[in-house]
């Protein structure tokens, strides 16, 4: 009996573990989440991607966020973009109001 206790503690403690959230991805793309109103600028040889602290106009919503990349919807909903961590020049957090 003990035997068997001893398993469903084990099993609950493998549940619960497995059951955590997992960790926020750090990087250059922690600051965007899917949903966020962002604006995409091609610089030449890299993006700038732009996010607002307010309610401003915008070209791009952020539709996922991984590691090394990002996909980006258009405002017309026609093209989505996929930018690779390696042609992102930066990424800017425009304030609207001051403090």
């Amino acid at each position: 009996m003990k035997k068997l206790i001893t398993i469903f503690v084990l099993v609950g403690v493998a549940v619960v573990y497995g059951a955590q959230e997992a960790p926020k991805p750090k990087g250059i793309f922690s600051m965007l989440t899917a949903g966020q109103s962002v604006d995409l600028k091609n610089e030449g040889a890299a993006y700038t991607i732009c996010t607002y602290d307010g309610d401003a106009p915008t070209s791009h919503t952020v539709l996922e966020v991984g590691e090394d990349y990002v996909i980006l919807r258009d405002i017309a909903g026609v093209t989505e973009t996929a930018v690779s961590v390696y042609s992102v020049k930066s990424i800017e957090k425009v304030k609207l109001t001051l403090e």
